[in-house]
């Protein structure tokens, strides 16, 4: 009482008050709700600027869009719940005593919960194919266990670095700046650029976690952890007449060395925007009974119509960026076009046929293009790859 009294007495005379206490609602409910509204818009930002992805910026644009979107959320949210919407990020700064034990586990399932919200609502709101294309911006770069090692490393070390930055510039007080979603969200777009291609740079467990849910697609899923990367191995593999694989993928085929070299030889040197459009079009004059599904590409009257119109040159581009996922997934290329097979014979109700007929038509354009370069073993090679991506899109229609 007297050490109260002594208080009130020198807070009396500066003419202070003391803050009254906070409630159990802004100590821990509003906090929480902070991280999952700020983690919810966090992931559902940037699936879209992934699912959206222009193939002309790369990997710029979704650099841009999660390092702008943390930078501007953690100066929204920080003096709210501290902005973390990362569950390492939570972890460490508990360890340097910036967070109570108690509101380390709310703070994780929050992260969580967001990242899945976050998912659902890029669902929503982008187109079904674009969406299925980019496996609803889960991290599907991984496709053999080959890449492990990299992408193990990549992620641990930049997990490590925008993690030392967050502690340095939000938490220690010798080096805290109000520069601080400035510098978190720089940090975010020079290891996207950086690693993009080797990992998918994800550095948070809640924005992988929520596409893998929505999109149900949990390949490699476990990279993305911190302490399961860090403490798993690669699954073993199984040897079958057939040949080896891993147990729980899903091969159609064995490709070797030389065939992976082919294909991804072919669609290195093939400009999309020549080659897409060119073999859509061919299919549609060859084909004329395959215009059906196209009732609102506008003016498909005639050969020239159907050349110059730009809906059929841009679904012509779109179909060899969808190519990509089963040259990135040659192993997996019945799983991968799962989601897309559904769609095409649930939804669009294609002919499966069609797939076929594509197919023939991307042949002799790809042909015509490399010349003598097509020789009757490329040719083999780009038959059977193709013959896999006509099989697995046809897979719902069995």
């Amino acid at each position: 009482m007297g050490v109260e009294k002594m208080e009130l007495e020198a807070d009396t005379l500066t003419g202070k008050k003391k803050p009254p206490p906070k409630s159990k609602y802004e100590r821990v409910f509003q906090p929480c709700l902070a991280e999952l509204i700020g983690t919810m818009f966090f992931v559902f930002v940037g699936c879209v600027s992934v699912i959206e992805n222009a193939p002309e910026a790369g990997r710029l644009q979704p650099a841009l869009v999660h390092g702008l979107a943390v930078a501007v959320l953690v100066a929204v949210m920080d003096n709210i719940s501290g902005s973390h919407f990362n569950p390492p990020f939570t972890i460490a700064i508990y360890l340097c005593g910036g967070l109570e034990l108690m509101m380390v586990g709310p703070y994780l399932v929050s992260q969580l919960i967001g990242g899945v919200l976050g998912a659902g609502m890029a669902k929503v709101m982008t187109p079904a194919d674009h969406y299925t294309n980019a496996t609803g911006a889960a991290f599907a770069i991984l496709t053999s266990d080959s890449q492990l090692s990299g992408a193990l490393f990549g992620e641990v070390a930049m997990t490590c670095l925008i993690t030392m930055v967050v502690l340095m510039v939000a938490v220690n007080r010798k080096t805290q700046t109000p520069l601080a979603p400035f510098l978190v969200g720089c940090t975010v777009i020079i290891n996207v650029l950086a690693g993009g291609d080797i990992s998918g740079t994800c550095l948070n467990p809640a924005r992988a976690f929520g596409p893998a849910v929505i999109a149900n697609y949990w390949e490699y899923h476990w990279v993305y952890w911190p302490y399961q990367s860090l403490n798993s191995q690669p699954k073993p593999e199984l040897t079958t007449k057939a040949g080896t694989h891993n147990q729980n993928r899903d091969t159609m085929v064995e490709w070797s060395e030389s065939e992976r070299s082919i294909i991804s030889g072919i669609f290195s040197t093939l400009d999309y925007n020549d080659v897409g459009p060119k073999a859509l079009c061919r299919c549609l004059i060859v084909y004329p009974w395959t215009l059906r599904y196209f009732g609102t590409f506008g003016n498909l009257y005639n050969a020239e119509a159907i050349k110059s119109n730009p809906n059929v040159a841009a679904h012509g581009v779109k179909v060899l960026h969808g190519l990509d996922r089963a040259v990135k997934n040659m192993d997996n290329i019945k799983a991968t076009y799962a989601e897309l097979s559904v769609l095409h014979s649930e939804k669009l109700h294609v002919d499966p046929d069609n797939f076929k007929l594509l197919a023939d038509c991307l042949t002799i354009t790809v042909a015509a293009k490399l010349g003598s370069a097509f020789t009757p073993q490329v040719q083999a090679t780009w038959t059977k790859f193709l013959a896999v991506v006509v099989s697995a899109l046809g897979r719902q229609y069995h």
